[in-house]
């Protein structure tokens, strides 16, 4: 894949299309921040709080920046892969990949009511921390590499990405399109929970 397009909507009749050039090449490590970002709709002079994640600067930037969908990831058939995650928010992160085989480790709490539910699944780079993921002989195609943990909020906060693994022989231009939406609701009212997980059930 030489080229990914985003397209990205605020759950109502507005939508915004990105494109941008991948120029990733195989690799078995790969190094990612969760961070604090911000993405400005053009025809509104508010930006919309978001969360993303951005090749690892090596420590947390020191205030938001300019929101992106996550940069595509490149793997090799067969080879396995390595995610380290450096977590820049003010709750716990992890990466998954649906579609890929992976050893879970999955986070669970007791609610309020005596259940047992499943916050992220699987383990998670603390607030301020790290953690490594690692897939063995991951699969051909395209997947979506996103955030596990309170999935509902964390991954609509804008916490995913495009992994492509192998090459397709008669595909060299191909484009690449990731659709999602925003709530500017949901995404102002994200930092009034704090990280201990004192969320709306619908957002675990």
């Amino acid at each position: 894949m030489n080229r990914t397009s985003l397209l990205k909507g605020l759950g109502i009749p507005f939508f915004l299309l990105v494109a941008f050039f991948s120029v990733a090449s195989p690799s078995s490590a790969l190094d990612l921040a969760a961070v604090e970002a911000l993405w400005s709709p053009p025809d509104s002079a508010t930006p919309i709080r978001m969360w993303g994640f951005i090749a690892d600067p090596g420590s947390c930037p020191g205030g938001p920046v300019t929101w992106n969908v996550g940069p595509q990831q490149t793997g090799a058939t067969g080879a396995n892969l390595t995610i380290n995650l450096r977590n820049c928010l003010s709750e716990p992160v992890s990466i998954v990949v649906p579609g890929q085989n992976a050893n879970l480790t999955p986070q669970v709490i007791t609610d309020g009511q005596g259940r047992t539910r499943v916050t992220a699944f699987t383990h998670e780079a603390p607030v301020g921390g790290t953690a490594s993921y690692t897939w063995n002989n991951v699969k051909a195609g395209t997947f979506l590499y996103q955030s596990g943990s309170s999935p509902a909020k964390q991954v609509h906060m804008g916490l995913y990405g495009a992994l492509v693994v192998g090459q397709y022989d008669e595909a060299a231009n191909d484009v690449l399109l990731l659709f999602s939406e925003i709530d500017p609701a949901l995404h102002a009212t994200a930092s009034r929970h704090p990280p201990g997980r004192a969320v709306p059930p619908e957002l675990l």
